[in-house]
């Protein structure tokens, strides 16, 4: 590559670019061409004929042509067609660039500055991307919080009725009519909690045929029960995310089929 005076020729680009104020001066095509010529044989009368070679291959111009382009290459680097200071005309030959403004720039340098551009773009890119994938505690709240939320008005509503469950997680020994872990129905959507196995397994098959039935689109995300003596407790995590949560108290004279239909009816609500 070439600098004339305080300006680099950018090949790629077409363009000249300053060397302190990174200003860049646009160059048509044919024109860079025209310059790039006279820059490689500066000091060098370059002939019409070779110019039209260089800059317009395969094509047939006029040389009204390399007289715009000589002309539009003069106001870029400072000069005119009056003074001449650096780009000459020579009479019914050709032009000439002063090789006193024209330097040539180590093809070694302009590698390794091209190194150093693609791996400071590679190190950004790589940065950019451990941000976008760094896992943070704000986006696994917002993504999960509707379940744990969903989970927690679930246990806390047994509380308030004053006959807390038994919670999987915990290893202390809970009273004889808490729900034990064996006592615990879970597959993906469904997760029920009770001291009687009729009605979970009742109650499951009922809901995974109703789910089964339905559009994935179309169904709750999760459901979560719980059976105890006095209450059934029904929390419904529906499509959209949105939690509704039903607290029903028995009279302790129902059957595992009336529970069963009070609980298809509010789950029916939300499986279309």
């Amino acid at each position: 590559m070439y600098k004339i005076n305080d300006w680099i020729l950018i090949k790629d680009a077409s363009l000249l670019r300053h060397t302190e104020t990174n200003e860049e001066k646009r160059i048509g095509s044919h024109d860079f061409l025209v310059l790039l010529a006279l820059c490689t044989d500066a000091g060098i009368v370059v002939s019409k004929e070779t110019l039209l070679e260089k800059a317009w291959p395969g094509k047939i111009v006029s040389d009204s042509s390399i007289t715009q382009a000589i002309s539009n290459i003069r106001n870029l680097i400072g000069d005119n067609g009056k003074d001449q200071k650096w780009l000459k005309t020579i009479a019914k030959v050709g032009y000439k660039l002063e090789s006193e403004i024209v330097e040539k720039i180590e093809k070694n340098e302009n590698k390794e500055n091209s190194q150093e551009v693609i791996e400071s773009k590679i190190e950004e890119k790589e940065q950019q991307t451990k941000q976008k994938t760094k896992p943070t505690i704000f986006k696994f709240i917002k993504t999960k919080w509707p379940y744990f939320s969903g989970s927690l008005i679930f246990m806390l509503s047994f509380y308030l009725l004053g006959d807390a469950p038994y919670f999987p997680f915990s290893k202390s020994e809970q009273q004889n009519d808490s729900v034990g872990l064996n006592k615990v129905y879970s597959d993906s959507k469904l997760k029920i909690y009770s001291d009687n196995d009729d009605f979970i397994k009742a109650i499951s098959s009922a809901i995974n045929s109703k789910l089964i039935s339905a559009p994935e689109s179309k169904s709750p995300k999760s459901i979560f029960l719980m059976l105890k003596k006095n209450s059934l407790s029904i929390v419904v995590i529906d499509k959209n995310e949105s939690i509704h949560n039903k607290i029903i108290l028995l009279e302790n004279n129902e059957t595992i089929s009336d529970i069963e239909k009070i609980t298809m009816k509010e789950v029916s609500r939300f499986v279309s």
